[in-house]
């Protein structure tokens, strides 16, 4: 994990395992709507942080995320998306401060090993936590995105573009 004061050491790109601690709330995503507006905050947090999200899982009480991008870059990713989250909470359950004490993980990851072990580990996630299935049928991650072969024609999909402006905020809930 990297400290606050050991950040500029990585200026240059790279990957990072980042991650909240699962051990500290009850409850991050109460029921599918939490999971759905969960899955759409990954997309505004990559728009205002400018990191890249490759792998990811959301899980009941915590988050894993495999991201490229500076330091930086990955901090304000998992900022924004912690502060986004518990604006949700707020409004949704009225609890204004249960996202404030979650610490987060930001942990270079240094090799192609580790970038592989990390992206496994995070589309296991699920499994270890007790879904029963298989990884690529979770929906609430990416590897069900990554090895539906496919599965795509098979859902009622429509470009973003097809969507008006009201349409895109009422689904993602926001402006």
């Amino acid at each position: 994990m990297i400290e606050e004061r050991d950040m500029e050491q990585y200026d240059g790109s790279g990957f990072f395992h980042v991650c909240t601690d699962g051990t500290v709330l009850p409850w991050m995503f109460k029921d599918q709507q939490d999971f759905i507006a969960g899955m759409n905050r990954i997309g505004i947090c990559v728009v205002l942080s400018g990191a890249e999200v490759l792998v990811f899982s959301l899980m009941d009480n915590h988050v894993h995320f495999l991201l490229y991008g500076t330091i930086s870059r990955c901090k304000r990713f998992i900022d924004r998306y912690k502060t986004l989250t518990g604006k949700w909470i707020s409004n949704k359950y009225g609890i204004s401060s249960h996202m404030k004490e979650l610490p987060a993980s930001i942990i270079p990851l240094r090799t192609e090993e580790e970038i592989l072990e990390t992206a496994a580990y995070i589309d296991r996630n699920s499994v270890m936590a007790g879904f029963k299935g298989l990884p690529s049928e979770y929906p609430w991650g990416s590897s069900g995105l990554m090895f539906r072969k496919g599965q795509t024609e098979s859902r009622n999909l429509r470009c973003l573009t097809k969507y008006s402006g009201n349409q895109l905020r009422e689904m993602i809930r926001t402006r």
